[in-house]
């Protein structure tokens, strides 16, 4: 279900695991979750192709649905800026920022699997939960991007997600 590059300890990819499958049990049913595949990179900018590094510096990740395997399995790739993961201390501080995101590009792999959102291959307009939309072409900062509704519930979400999941995992 989550195959995870780029993060060599292994304390690291154990708690992006147990995160994921946490944020997916609270939006997803079992048997989607399931019939899912998420490839999560963890990338320098210099790791992508040219093309994409000013866009990655912008935003610091993006998911993207990558359609369906022949046995119907839906594929994701979440790719993450490695800055988000900090080099010391604790666990869990180390990693907030990173679950942050990662929670936010998970509300996205929901939308995806709980058929609230469809991309059209036009690449100009989606269907968010029975509305369509014109998708602007243009950089993070247009006002569309953070008014469009799947985002605003990517971006509420994700504070609260991690909270709860710190709340479940060291009840504080």
């Amino acid at each position: 279900m989550l195959v995870i590059s780029g993060v060599k300890l292994r304390e690291e990819r154990d708690l992006i695991r147990e995160y994921t499958l946490f944020v997916l049990n609270h939006f997803v049913s079992a048997a989607k979750i399931a019939k899912s595949r998420i490839n999560l990179l963890v990338r320098d900018t210099e790791e992508l192709p040219e093309d994409e590094r000013e866009e990655f510096d912008e935003a610091g990740a993006w998911m993207t649905y990558d359609g369906k395997t022949d046995s119907g399995m839906k594929k994701f790739t979440i790719t993450i800026h490695r800055s988000t993961i900090k080099t010391v201390g604790q666990l869990r501080p180390r990693m907030r920022s990173f679950l942050k995101v990662l929670g936010h590009e998970l509300v996205h792999v929901k939308q995806y699997l709980n058929h609230e959102m469809f991309d059209y291959s036009d690449g100009e307009r989606a269907r968010f939960k029975g509305r369509l939309y014109s998708v602007s072409q243009s950089k993070k900062m247009d006002w569309q991007y953070y008014e469009s509704p799947w985002e605003v519930e990517a971006y509420g979400r994700a504070v609260g997600l991690y909270d709860m999941w710190v709340v479940h995992k060291y009840g504080e």
